[in-house]
């Protein structure tokens, strides 16, 4: 049933495919036809019911001489425009509604189907499955192909250009971050997930818009109005709209699969802090790897670590020091692996408040704070660098990160922070400045010595450093 959907869809409703010979998609298309597969999973739909969910995707792998190839890159937008986005909505909320002003809402936009949308004017052919030879085994597509490799390219180019039509004007640091100065609408898409900002005339516009263009899915518009809705979940984020601002968490559902692989229960005894630092002279002991088994589960729980940290600090730090042990997995880095779920079964969640900030129509306050962990890395002796960086006082984006160069001195090593801190903040500019937002950008460290670097006093650092 599901595949007859697909198959129904694409044919009669999308037109997508010229039908041929094999012959015809030899000599048209210079090489043999892309083959096709069937993938299929299961979906919860909107009524609570599960379902499978089919795609017909193409096999349109990398060539052994292909080379690099940017034609095929589509973009994808930071997290923290998105979390821009939030904090700008709630900090003006408050601003405006004293002083009579209406209401900036956010909505939420899905496009069924979305690879599908974008054209294809190059003599791609592919071989179709057994349930479309009815109309023939072989066709040239009008449309890309989900598996296509440039499927993602040409969908970013066909909503790119439906927007800039409409007013927006595309973003340069994020080309998926659009904004339009009349409207004041701001937009952040995320493969085929449209968050928007803006008044809800506004907003409402750009949807009937969509609407002609694609085959959408409305999910809502946030705000405190009668009938608005109040909680939604995107990339797996909850986000809530409350009387005091606008709440952003994490996907539960990471921390559930960690303590299910981890074999501990919601009652199971908790750890107090996320990692417990290594005994001095304990550093270069000899590690027992892990093999077969072991060594796939210790690398599947770091992606999922790192995944989730993304949204919680609490464990960045911890997930970082776990996730050097990658490339050759070990007993020790099992049990920091437990260590840190048995933290997660006590910190169940990190809710991130934005709540109002005074004003609207002048520079917004971005601050980067950073700091570092001299030679805290075990054996290599490596430093790590962590930072905050707060839009108007609220958490936008936060990281910790290995240092690449062996820090000689704790002076030194806070230096290299504050260089990351100093890009990081640079880039979340002009993230901001895509979106239409004004700020002014300081970095912040309590490292005195880190500043005596950055003056120039210790010659040794490596020159590349040294802007």
């Amino acid at each position: 049933e599901g595949r007859q959907e697909e198959v129904e869809y694409m044919v009669i409703k999308l037109d997508m495919f010229e039908f041929g010979t094999y012959k015809e998609a030899v000599e048209r298309g210079g090489k043999q036809p892309t083959t096709t597969k069937w993938v299929e999973g299961w979906k919860m739909g909107e009524d609570g019911k599960r379902f499978v969910g089919c795609r017909l995707v193409g096999r349109d792998f990398k060539g052994k001489r292909g080379g690099v190839r940017d034609d095929l890159f589509a973009s994808m937008p930071p997290l923290e425009s998105k979390k821009m986005m939030f904090r700008v909505t709630a900090g003006i909320r408050g601003w405006r509604r004293r002083r009579g002003k209406e209401e900036v809402k956010l909505m939420f936009i899905d496009v069924g189907k979305a690879h599908l949308n974008a054209k294809c004017d190059e003599e791609e052919w592919v071989e179709l499955p057994e349930e479309m030879w009815r109309w023939g085994r072989y066709a040239r597509l009008r449309r890309w192909l989900y598996g296509m490799r440039k499927a993602a390219s040409g969908w970013e180019e066909d909503y790119a250009k439906r927007f800039e039509g409409a007013g927006f004007t595309r973003g340069r640091a994020a080309p998926t971050v659009f904004w339009n100065k009349m409207t004041k609408v701001r937009v952040v898409v995320h493969g085929d997930d449209f968050t928007m900002s803006g008044k809800k005339k506004e907003l409402e516009a750009i949807r009937e818009k969509m609407k002609e263009w694609y085959e959408i899915k409305d999910r809502g518009i946030m705000g405190s109005g009668v009938g608005e809705i109040k909680e939604v979940v995107i990339l797996g984020r909850t986000v809530r709209w409350t009387a005091e601002g606008i709440e952003y968490e994490a996907d539960a559902k990471h921390r559930k699969t960690l303590m299910k692989r981890a074999g501990l229960e919601e009652d199971s005894k908790a750890a107090a802090g996320p990692v417990v630092k290594i005994a001095e002279g304990k550093e270069d002991e000899e590690e027992k790897d892990l093999e077969g088994k072991d060594k796939t589960e210790f690398r599947g729980d770091c992606a999922l670590l790192n995944y989730l940290g993304r949204d919680r600090s609490d464990i960045q730090f911890a997930t970082n020091q776990i996730c050097r042990r990658m490339s050759r997995p070990t007993e020790e880095g099992r049990r920091k692996v437990k260590r840190l779920v048995r933290y997660l079964v006590g910190a169940e969640k990190v809710v991130w408040n934005y709540r109002e900030f005074e004003g609207e129509r002048r520079r917004l306050r971005l601050d980067v704070h950073v700091d570092s962990d001299w030679a805290g890395g075990g054996a290599d002796r490596k430093s790590t660098s962590g930072g905050m960086v707060m839009l108007e006082g609220a958490a936008v984006k936060h990281w910790s990160r290995t240092q690449k160069t062996r820090a000689m001195s704790s002076g030194e090593a806070e230096y290299y922070a504050l260089v990351t801190g100093c890009a990081e903040g640079l880039g979340v500019t002009s993230v901001a400045e895509d979106m239409g937002f004004e700020v002014e950008v300081a970095t912040w460290t309590d490292s005195t010595a880190g500043k005596s670097v950055a003056m120039g006093k210790m010659r040794h650092v490596e020159l590349k450093y040294l802007w």
